[in-house]
């Protein structure tokens, strides 16, 4: 593997560089590879932690974290890596995952894709709704409580 920095920046804080490179991979990944035609413009982005890991000039993997809507919760979503298998995915995760603790958050929530609820398990997530389809894509609600 390549040398990958990770890059953790506000939206405001953002290039249009960054910003391109990162709604690049999420197009390529969710839209091209998954099939999945989604509201990729949620403004959600405005208000969340950007992680970046890059690869040279090239976004790799990326994530975003922010508030919920219920007391002491923050989400991770728009969790995309496409370098599979070498640990990108972990490592931003527990990134994100640090700084939801650090800003004072009671538990993180995501919205999984079912084919790798074995992934955020491993991280420390339950599983806590039935299976959704979400852009015809079955996902599932999963939870982290504060350890």
């Amino acid at each position: 593997m390549e040398n990958t920095d990770m890059v953790v920046k506000l939206f405001d804080e953002l290039t249009p560089r960054e910003l391109y490179e990162i709604l690049k991979l999420r197009f390529d990944v969710f839209v091209l590879e998954q099939s999945c035609f989604y509201d990729e413009f949620d403004r959600i982005d405005y208000h969340a932690t950007h992680y970046a890991i890059w690869d040279g000039d090239h976004v790799v993997c990326h994530a975003r974290l922010y508030w919920g809507d219920a007391p002491g919760e923050m989400h991770i979503g728009r969790v995309v890596n496409s370098r599979r298998g070498v640990g990108l995915g972990k490592r931003i995760m527990r990134a994100a995952m640090a700084d939801a603790w650090r800003q004072g958050a009671q538990y993180i929530t995501i919205d999984a894709q079912c084919y790798v609820i074995g992934f955020y398990q491993g991280l420390g997530f339950n599983v806590i709704s039935e299976p959704f389809d979400d852009c015809g894509i079955l996902h599932v609600k999963m939870r982290c409580d504060r350890p």
